[in-house]
């Protein structure tokens, strides 16, 4: 099965994401060129990340975030946002967006932390036992990250009151399951794909690598492009399962805002 997805629905999917991206593409590498030059930025300090990056790095990802989604959806329907519009979104969804990305990170970023430990503590003294941990808490984080990978779409293009009535359970959970929609809706909309969707998630962490085989200077620069370029392609993979599956949680496939 890996094999024959390897050789026919990688490369469409990979081609497809890519055929997103090229109509604007002067645009997109612009856009690649922002998380790498703060990462080069950050690599020529050589010290210890000060406050001040960390958040600059962090308002620097929700940005990219945010414009990976406006842009994919543009792209989708064919016709763009006005800067007042855009601007008006940024406003209207940017703390959502952080908000939402920080429990999605929690929800990923604890149990793996918690399986590591675990699993450490049950190898400890055996071969390997780390290695195996690490991998076995990173599988964990992969699989919990699948679920909540649509989380920056929904949030961004979509609101709650798009949803389906059968999009939230019933009961007492729909209050709490209310406060969390992004969550409970990407969850839902991932579920019988996420092993298609997980090399999409993987990879990106994986692109850097390359950075590393080429000299410093300009030539790693452009690498670092490249890269961001990749991570971008994988993200656009992850936009077209985005549209196939919002259906399931959607009442409308069309983004309400103009």
């Amino acid at each position: 099965m890996f094999v024959n997805w390897l050789l026919t629905v990688f490369p469409v999917e990979l081609r497809a994401g890519w055929n997103r991206l090229r109509p604007q593409i002067l645009l997109w590498a612009a856009l690649a060129m922002l998380p790498a030059l703060l990462a080069a930025f950050s690599e020529s300090r050589h010290e210890s990340p000060t406050s001040a990056l960390t958040i600059l790095q962090a308002v620097g990802l929700l940005l990219v975030t945010f414009l990976v989604a406006t842009m994919l959806d543009a792209g989708e329907r064919g016709r763009g946002r006005s800067a007042s519009a855009l601007a008006a979104l940024l406003v209207s969804r940017g703390l959502p967006l952080a908000a939402f990305a920080i429990i999605a990170a929690l929800f990923t970023y604890v149990p793996q932390r918690i399986a590591l430990y675990a699993a450490e503590l049950v190898l400890r003294g055996t071969p390997l036992g780390h290695v195996t941990a690490v991998i076995f808490s990173d599988v964990i984080y992969v699989s919990l990250l699948a679920r909540v990978c649509f989380v920056p779409f929904l949030v961004v293009l979509h609101g709650r009151a798009e949803l389906r009535p059968d999009a939230l359970p019933t009961g007492w959970l729909r209050v709490p399951a209310t406060l969390v929609w992004p969550l409970i809706a990407s969850d839902t909309m991932s579920d019988g794909r996420r092993w298609r969707i997980a090399p999409y998630l993987v990879l990106p962490y994986l692109a850097p690598i390359a950075v590393l085989l080429v000299p410093a200077g300009a030539a790693q620069l452009g690498m670092l492009v490249l890269t961001e370029m990749f991570k971008l392609t994988c993200l656009a993979v992850l936009f077209g399962h985005f549209v196939e599956c919002r259906p399931r949680v959607l009442v409308a496939t069309e983004t309400s805002q103009p």
